[in-house]
């Protein structure tokens, strides 16, 4: 009976020990499992890294050609408004000369007139 007693509690432990054994299969497999989808993502955010760093790269490059042009806009604006400054100086040095000319036109006329009244006093 003490034997019967003892192989019962021995069957019971190996059904113990198959019962863990399968759980700790179940177990491995699972983390197996996990460890598969933990490398996936690990690829797919080094992907995700790569495609940031380049988008990264191209908005600096486009900063850079927009603050070009940017520059190229301001020295444009620049020179128009040193071409406008031009235009109103030679506008009004233009202005100035005309009157200098209506003045001499006048002159002249008058010299005119005293020259006919001279021959004419003749």
């Amino acid at each position: 009976e003490k034997i019967a007693l003892l192989q019962q509690e021995t069957k019971e432990k190996e059904e113990k020990i198959t019962s863990l054994r399968q759980e700790n299969l179940e177990k491995e497999e699972k983390i197996a499992s996990l460890w598969q989808e933990t490398k996936e993502r690990e690829a797919k955010v080094a992907l995700l890294v790569e495609e940031n760093q380049e988008k990264g790269e191209k908005l600096l490059a486009l900063s850079i050609e927009l603050q070009g042009e940017k520059e190229t806009v301001t020295s444009l604006q620049q020179e128009t408004q040193e071409k406008e400054k031009k235009i109103v100086s030679l506008s009004e040095e233009l202005e100035r000369e005309k009157e200098v000319a209506a003045t001499s036109q006048h002159e002249v006329q008058e010299k005119e007139k005293k020259i006919v009244s001279l021959s004419e006093e003749l």
